[in-house]
């Protein structure tokens, strides 16, 4: 093993430049399947005795923005195993939008920060959430605070998670963008 330790950190260096850390890397990519073997760690023990209809399931509440605790107490698995069964299946957790803005109009917005999409839809910037939240109800905005999962927003709403830099649009329920 001593003699494999510059390949290992030469492949979790690759990996970190490509997707930031070892840990968001997918399990399809070439170097960690190459750090899996190197280790023999292919076979995850934990998640191949989890019976299939459970597997599909979680699957299906992961797409559907569900929080891993919530999934985990459902299925009585940890997070852990939750996580390990997303990765191999190359599924992605979404975001739980923090608030809901709507106007008379129709369009209906989900985000997370009020000052970035205050910023975005009012093409100011505010210094405080209340300095925005009030801008936004002076333009005729209701703003609500909830805790809205994938599945709930709306077709043909606008949603901005914390790493956008601008609101996406959701004409279908696999919609979600990850830039």
């Amino acid at each position: 093993m001593k003699k494999e330790w510059p390949r290992v950190l030469t492949l979790v260096r690759k990996i970190e430049k490509k997707y930031g850390s070892v840990t968001k890397a997918p399990s399809t990519d070439e170097d960690l399947q190459l750090l899996h073997q190197i280790y023999a760690t292919k076979g995850n023990k934990a998640t191949d005795k989890i019976p299939k209809k459970d597997v599909a399931n979680i699957l299906e509440d992961i797409k559907a923005g569900y929080r891993t605790r919530y999934i985990a107490k459902k299925y009585h698995y940890s997070d852990s195993v939750i996580y390990r069964i997303a990765d191999a299946n190359g599924v992605s957790f979404k975001p739980i939008f923090r608030y809901e803005l709507t106007k008379n109009d129709g369009h209906n917005y989900y985000f997370n920060g009020i000052i970035p999409a205050t910023k975005l839809i009012l093409n100011k910037k505010y210094a405080t959430a209340s300095e925005a939240t009030q801008a936004l109800e002076a333009k005729g905005y209701r703003l609500q605070l909830k805790n809205v999962i994938w599945k709930n927003v709306p077709l043909g709403s606008y949603y901005m998670a914390t790493q956008h830099t601008y609101f996406h649009y959701k004409a279908t329920p696999a919609d979600y963008m990850t830039d």
